[in-house]
């Protein structure tokens, strides 16, 4: 159990959902302990979110999800996802690590996930994150 308030909009409710439940699943071989405490947090939490109709836009996705984030905050924690039709390669997801890394977050304070779902030229990308 995490305590906390992420703020969203109330038809995003169940994407918030899903973004923990894939993330866990992907995670199961850290410590419980280390994920509660990474994503226990007293400030608020945010959800942002952005989508492309195609895949070989997800730079597109990626840069509406970075400019959603205010500039005079530090982020202590992030939970990232990607849904696409297809995997990103290697050279997607890199520039999405480059871009999160520049942040300057610690490493255990973020949770990746990707998930392949079947809805032709489409690629969405969500973030959760927590301010200092």
């Amino acid at each position: 159990m995490v305590d906390g308030i992420i703020i969203c909009q109330s038809d995003e409710v169940q994407q918030v959902m899903n973004m923990f439940k894939t993330t866990f699943n992907e995670f199961m071989g850290n410590d419980p302990a280390d994920i509660k405490k990474a994503l226990s947090f007293a400030k608020l939490a945010k959800f942002i979110q952005a989508s492309v109709l195609e895949m070989s836009k997800s730079d597109q996705a990626r840069s509406q999800i970075i400019d959603q984030i205010p500039k005079d905050i530090t982020i202590k924690d992030m939970m990232f996802k990607a849904e696409s039709n297809r995997h990103f390669t290697f050279d997607e997801f890199e520039i999405v690590l480059d871009t999160i890394d520049n942040m300057g977050i610690e490493d255990e304070h973020i949770f990746y996930s990707t998930e392949v779902f079947d809805k032709p030229k489409c690629c969405w990308m969500g973030m959760i994150y927590m301010v200092e």
